[in-house]
């Protein structure tokens, strides 16, 4: 949500909200293409994946759920780090800061239900609202420029349009990758489709706002280029309410991070439970030492990544377009497709060629060329 408002920059005010719009529709839609598919059994991405596709399948969707997975951890301490030694009084550098942090995400390597989680979620969730709430009050005094800012707007930027779409596709991983294990613990799993209705409707007014708000006035009231990560721009100087809105955010990411790093713990150690790899390797990762071992491992790994991390929104679109465009785009319409009966082949080969493979491709290209 944070890179929102260099997204919509980036790619143009009508061309950054149709792209938006239609990757949520399309994230929604392989949601529920997952839920639909988990009749066969497995509640988890990975192990539908398996049992859909074979073991090619389930080797993607753990590239795939662990990739995107472990570059949003690596960005999202990196924006913990550089945004608390930039907002904080006490002059430490973001090293120090997430050398910090990383002590208590280690205690995510002894989490075996999500359940536990769910509580820090829900207040993560009110934090990260009320960013978006404050962000929102922040732009109410200028709203008599707003009419401007629309017709001062391109439709459409070419040139960074490619990094934009990255962006976009980064926001909806986790909806799907999720929506196996979801739709087995409801109650009530037939209400499935119209509770990610909700959410998404729900998410893409949050995400609106925020790419809105922050673009018009960061970037066009204050006459600067807004920042690749909202609150690293010129114009986001440290006052008390910015010093608020940052805590909030970093907030939100602390008591929300650990339930996307269950969600990739759980279906990373999925790999290998049919009969296809049963190697010792598998069975020390799926054993419980061994499996807090390599979690141990993996905190650490992007923790110090995010040490030495260049730039955040460049290495968002990087990882968005990569693996998020499998997990979104090409593998739940792959796993759909092979069942003839639902009669909706021609659909999901065209998202997974124009999205998946022209888009995702493109994005990811120009993503690592501006990333280095």
């Amino acid at each position: 949500m944070i890179a929102m408002p260099f997204y919509l920059h980036s790619a143009g005010l009508g061309a950054g909200l149709l792209f938006f719009l239609l990757s949520m529709i399309l994230a929604a839609d392989a949601a529920v293409l997952t839920h639909r598919l988990r009749i066969m059994g497995p509640n988890t991405y990975v192990a539908l994946m398996r049992k859909a596709v074979g073991p090619k399948g389930e080797i993607l969707a753990v590239a795939c759920v662990l990739l995107a997975g472990w570059g949003s951890a690596v960005a999202w301490i990196k924006f913990i780090g550089d945004n608390l030694a930039r907002f904080l009084p006490f002059h430490l550098p973001s090293q120090g800061y997430i050398a910090i942090v990383m002590m208590p995400l280690f205690c995510c390597a002894w989490v075996d239900e999500i359940t536990v989680l769910e509580r820090f979620s829900y207040m993560g969730l009110l934090a990260g609202q009320l960013f978006v709430i404050l962000l929102v009050i922040l732009a109410t005094p200028h709203w008599e420029e707003f009419p401007s800012y629309l017709a001062a707007q391109p439709f459409l930027r070419y040139k960074s349009f490619p990094v934009a779409m990255g962006l976009a596709v980064f926001c909806n991983e986790g909806l799907v990758v999720m929506s196996p294990e979801v739709s087995a613990s409801m109650s009530h799993p037939e209400t499935f489709a119209i509770s990610v209705a909700l959410a998404v409707t729900y998410f893409s007014v949050n995400y609106l706002l925020m790419s809105l708000c922050g673009d018009f006035l960061y970037s066009y009231v204050a006459h600067d280029a807004v920042a690749q990560e909202v609150t690293l721009s010129s114009a986001f100087t440290v006052t008390p309410t910015h010093q608020a809105m940052v805590l909030c955010y970093v907030l939100q990411l602390l008591l929300t991070f650990p339930s996307s790093l269950f969600v990739m713990f759980r279906n990373v150690e999925q790999l290998g439970a049919g009969s296809w790899c049963n190697s010792h390797f598998t069975h020390f990762r799926r054993s419980a030492c061994g499996g807090r071992c390599w979690r141990v491992v993996l905190i650490l790994s992007f923790s110090a990544v995010a040490m030495v991390l260049p730039r955040f929104g460049d290495f968002l679109a990087v990882f968005g377009a990569l693996a998020n465009s499998l997990c979104i785009y090409i593998l739940p319409h792959w796993a759909f497709s092979k069942d003839a009966s639902h009669g909706r082949k021609f659909t999901s080969w065209l998202v997974m060629l124009v999205f998946g493979l022209c888009c995702g491709g493109l994005a990811a290209v120009v993503s690592l060329q501006k990333l280095f």
